[in-house]
């Protein structure tokens, strides 16, 4: 079984001047168009109490035909992404976990892709990031990931910081120690866009700040953190080949390429 695992806060309703962005029901209409009625899979959700949209109330019309599992992470100030993918692991079933961001557009291909490869390693899907300016920043590693729970574990998990970023570098950088990377440039999920927004250390579904910022701010504001950020994913990659010669990694050398964690919110 296949356990595609994510954990979300006030991500279904995001308001902005433009108007109001679904991007999990998006995300999840995404996945409901990949999976076909016969594909043995699960749908784990870690929410954070979230306020903007109770996943409840819309989820299963999205995706009726899979089981949904919802855990709620409830007490708790403020959001942890590695906390949250960790709540998510220990409740599946399957002997194979995909870990989705909240804001991805999924294809079959990706999921076929991660079904025939991720039992050899962890494959990280390339993600394209669309921004206003209509370019594309092409990144792979982050938090999207298929692998095997049994790696999950040996790589100590997901470390569980409580600002957004870094946990999805550290945990690859753990996992080049011990196992194969596996990438495929020809076959990508899609980031949508929205508003660059602090929502995770204040968690309001609607925020002046959040009107304020632009993906642009962010951009320029996190630049140095995203080039030390990619060269610290390419050397534990580089040392992974070393180690594993039949690794598959594919377009280090992409001609656009950043560790976009500050856009991914």
């Amino acid at each position: 079984m296949l356990s595609i695992c994510t954990t979300i806060k006030n991500r279904s309703r995001v308001h902005t001047d433009n108007g109001t962005l679904f991007l999990f029901p998006n995300a999840i209409k995404s996945l409901a168009s990949s999976l076909r009625l016969n594909d043995d899979v699960e749908l784990v959700i870690a929410d954070w109490e979230s306020t903007d949209w109770p996943l409840r109330e819309w989820i299963e019309d999205c995706i009726p035909h899979i089981p949904i599992h919802i855990s709620t992470i409830s007490g708790r100030e403020g959001f942890s992404a590695g906390l949250g993918r960790n709540v998510a692991a220990k409740h599946a079933s399957g002997d194979l976990l995909f870990f989705m961001d909240a804001d991805m557009l999924v294809n079959r291909a990706v999921i076929e892709y991660g079904l025939k490869v991720a039992n050899n390693g962890a494959y990280y899907p390339t993600v394209v990031y669309k921004l206003d300016n209509d370019k594309e920043i092409i990144h792979e590693g982050g938090g999207n990931v298929f692998m095997a729970p049994e790696l999950l574990k040996r790589a100590g998990g997901w470390p569980e910081y409580w600002e957004h970023g870094f946990e999805d570098t550290d945990l690859c950088a753990k996992i080049t120690e011990i196992s194969p990377i596996i990438t495929n440039d020809k076959i990508s999920i899609f980031h949508q866009w929205h508003p660059q927004t602090n929502i995770f250390k204040n968690m309001h579904a609607s925020t002046e700040e959040d009107k304020l910022s632009t993906i642009e701010e962010t951009r320029r504001n996190h630049q140095k953190q995203s080039e030390d950020n990619q060269r610290a994913i390419e050397l534990a990659i580089s040392k992974s080949l070393t180690r594993n010669p039949n690794t598959t990694h594919s377009g280090l050398n992409s001609p656009v390429r950043a560790d976009t964690r500050g856009l991914r919110i």
